[in-house]
Formats: structure tokens, sequence, C-alpha cells
């Protein structure tokens, strides 16, 4: 099977296009994390709803083409990622963890943070068995 019909991509792509592709990627993920955290001040406005939903879905639109042709990278990101989702729930988080009810925002975050590193470490695993397989 060519790798033209595994990723839907061509089989050869210029450098200067895969580096826009990485380019327009990263400035729709930071526009959607900056764009997210301004709109917390100032409100959500329709307007910046389906702003920060279309930024979203591009973001995982890019974030799928990672993991699809790079999945060691995308692993490695969301092991970071999953790192970043425990340290922020344990630091912002007041008073003690318990089951109450008060707590399940808490609780579902840690739970979310768990799985998301989990998640990292399967793709991580798999990205280095990959490159593994294509460096011998």
């Amino acid at each position: 099977m060519s790798e033209s019909v595994k990723s839907g991509w061509p089989d050869k792509l210029s450098p200067q296009f895969k580096l826009g592709i990485w380019i327009l990627g990263f400035a729709f993920f930071v526009e959607a994390i900056t764009s997210f955290l301004g709109m917390q001040e100032m409100g959500w406005s329709t307007y910046g709803k389906v702003h920060a939903f279309l930024q979203a879905v591009f973001g995982g639109v890019f974030l799928y083409w990672l993991r699809g042709r790079n999945r060691l990278l995308y692993g490695l990101l969301e092991v970071a990622f999953a790192l970043f989702l425990l340290g922020f729930a344990i630091i912002t988080h007041v008073g003690p963890p318990d089951f109450s009810q008060a707590n399940i925002g808490y609780l579902a975050q840690i739970a979310a943070g768990i799985y998301v590193l989990i998640r990292g470490f399967d793709n991580t695993s798999q990205g280095f068995k990959s490159w593994a397989e294509s460096s011998a």
C-alpha cells in the first residue's frame, strides 16, 4: 500500500508545503489557546464561541494529521499535555481531595489527566516501535 493511500496525502510533498502545514497547524493551536484565555476576561460572545469552536476543530484536524504522520512526536506532546493538565488540576485545587459533590470537577480533571497520560504513553510506544522498524 502506497503512502498516499494510507495517509491521504501525496507521496511527494515539497518541504515548503510541509513547513506551511506545520506553521498553519501550530498557529491554529496557539490561537485557540490564546483566544480561550482572552475570552475568559472579555466574556463569551457568540462570535467568540464560534471562533473558539472553529479553532478547536482546525487544531484537532492538525493534531490528527500529526498523529498519522509522526506518532512518536504526537505521543510525546500528549504526555507533556497530560502532565500539564494534572499539575494544573492539583496546583489550583483548594481544600482536601475527597469524594464530595464539590470535588467532582477536580476528580474529573484528575481522571482526564490520567487517561490522557495513558494514551500518550501508548502513542509514544507505538510511535517508537514504528520509528525503530523504519530505522532498521
